[in-house]
């Protein structure tokens, strides 16, 4: 039997990720630090005698059990699918012989995350956030005031802000979706970018920038973290459910926050999502916008509060709406 060099395996695992379909690559980001520490793990084995059946089952097991610990049961199965696609591509077009590693690694039952600010949690964690001046805590409001993913939000180009127009213009190579999208920023959004925008140094291409191997901003959740605790807000809340809170009170507001999430479209929706003028995303964000923003601000966040419908003007109690 021809035995693989470790050198060559790694090869193939770079070729593998750039075949993942777009989606797949825009995932891959999130596990980078884990990938680049496997290549380097098989460039070290390299030449010593040592099997790749007795050293390759191991890493699987200890990635999946890692990025359950931060990211749940999702993330574990994201990341098995992904290591499965590449070794899956390497085994077709490379006739790589080793069996998938991935094979036997329990995936697990995935529930799907509902978690989103009450208007007090919102009240107290707005409150810390807009008080802090740290790069991190802006960057959280903008996730909180645009809706955005964390991903899109932390690697914001300058050259992707429009501030003559109010508006962020994504490309369709950062978009999970894989289509370019076009974000209308509601004035407490706008003010943020234009601050920093004035602070920033000449030439920096990144709006929140980052010294090292990584040239923006990257981890949120430990920032959110010292800030929930600073907030008295128990329960777990991730970055990502920053959009969820967007999405949840922009419901509220009686209108699809779909359009504005830059989800894929599908089915049905297909059509309508491509024909939303960017007039008509403006006054839902600026509807959701204000709508959070008056339930973060209120003195009293546990009364009875109403949100008027952009959609039909009848106002409704928004703790009934879903």
């Amino acid at each position: 039997m021809t035995i693989t060099p470790f050198s060559e395996v790694s090869q193939i695992l770079h070729l593998g990720h750039e075949h993942l379909p777009l989606a797949g690559r825009f995932l891959l980001r999130f596990f980078h630090p884990l990938f680049c520490g496997l290549l380097e793990n098989l460039h070290g084995f390299d030449g010593i005698g040592v099997g790749l059946d007795d050293i390759l089952p191991h890493f699987p097991h200890k990635w999946a059990d890692t990025v359950e610990k931060n990211g749940g049961p999702v993330a574990r199965n994201r990341l098995l699918a992904l290591l499965s696609s590449m070794w899956g591509w390497a085994k077709r077009k490379r006739e790589l012989s080793l069996d998938n590693p991935t094979e036997g690694v329990e995936r697990l039952t995935e529930q799907p995350r509902e978690r989103y600010l009450l208007p007090a949690e919102l009240h107290r964690l707005y409150a810390l956030l807009v008080a802090d001046t740290g790069q991190a805590s802006e960057a959280l409001l903008l996730l909180l005031l645009t809706g955005q993913r964390k991903g899109n939000i932390c690697g914001l180009r300058w050259s992707e802000f429009d501030s003559r127009d109010a508006v962020l213009k994504i490309p369709k190579e950062r978009m999970k979706s894989g289509k370019a999208h076009i974000v209308p920023l509601a004035t407490p959004a706008l003010e943020i970018l234009e601050k920093r925008k004035k602070a920033a140094e000449k030439g920096e291409k990144f709006v929140f920038p980052a010294k090292g191997k990584r040239e923006h901003l990257y981890d949120l959740r430990r920032p959110l973290e010292r800030m929930l605790e600073a907030a008295e807000i128990e329960e777990r809340v991730t970055p990502h459910d920053l959009r969820r809170t967007w999405a949840t009170y922009c419901g509220e507001t009686r209108n699809d926050p779909g359009p504005l999430l830059g989800h894929a479209p599908q089915g049905v929706t297909k059509k309508y999502y491509e024909q939303v003028p960017l007039a008509f995303k403006r006054e839902v964000m600026n509807a959701t916008v204000k709508h959070i923003i008056k339930t973060a601000t209120l003195s009293e966040p546990g009364e009875a509060l109403s949100s008027t419908s952009a959609a039909s003007g009848e106002v409704v109690p928004f703790r009934l709406v879903r």
